[in-house]
């Protein structure tokens, strides 16, 4: 139980089993292993960071997700505290709920897209990278503001120039789909049915 809860709150952020080892009374080896227990029960899933070479892949902290928002709530005794737009935690949520739509979609639609996430030592990130069979690699940026603005696009930007041949997009509240220099910035609706539902 007490495992669940420190789960719960480290739910879309690179996993320290060390810290929640420490904080449950528990060793490293067994809390690696009640999060493969998780993934593999369906209850939740890694996101990988993402790199080229797949054994430095492997080498780097992944993320983890509840699939399910409401049990990430209420094993972080959160049920009676509400997101309210604008603050970190509404963030973390929509960050939480776009990712795991796209993950169900990949699913359903047997896409075979893999997903990672993209950050460096510096902390620049990009939310989620989609790696699709003969198409450009999608780099997401993941906001749940109703007006992004340029200090938003200032990570997705850099990771863009640094890989040309990918695209680039943001999936955010506003109404209108726009572009910022070569960034499209879409509903998020929009957005996953136009890059995350076709082969």
């Amino acid at each position: 139980r007490r495992f669940l809860e420190g789960a719960a709150q480290a739910n879309t952020k690179v996993i320290n089993c060390n810290n929640i080892a420490n904080d449950v009374g528990a060793d490293n080896k067994t809390v690696e292993n009640y999060f493969t227990i998780l993934e593999d029960t369906l209850v939740g899933y890694m996101l990988q960071p993402f790199h080229h070479s797949f054994r430095k892949r492997l080498s780097q902290k992944p993320k983890f997700y509840f699939i399910d928002i409401g049990l990430t709530r209420a094993l972080a005794n959160l049920l009676d505290v509400i997101p309210k737009p604008g603050t970190h935690y509404y963030g973390e949520v929509f960050e939480q709920f776009i990712i795991l739509e796209c993950v169900k979609l990949n699913s359903y639609y047997e896409l075979n897209y893999r997903f990672s996430y993209l950050a460096t030592k510096d902390g620049a990130e990009v939310d989620l990278v989609v790696e699709r069979p003969n198409k450009p690699l999608l780099l997401i940026e993941i906001k749940s503001s109703t007006k992004v603005t340029e200090k938003h696009l200032r990570h997705l930007k850099q990771f863009h120039k640094e890989l040309p041949e990918s695209e680039a997009i943001v999936l955010c509240q506003e109404r209108q789909a726009r572009r910022s220099d070569g960034i499209r910035i879409l509903p998020w609706k929009e957005g996953i049915i136009e890059y995350l539902t076709k082969k």
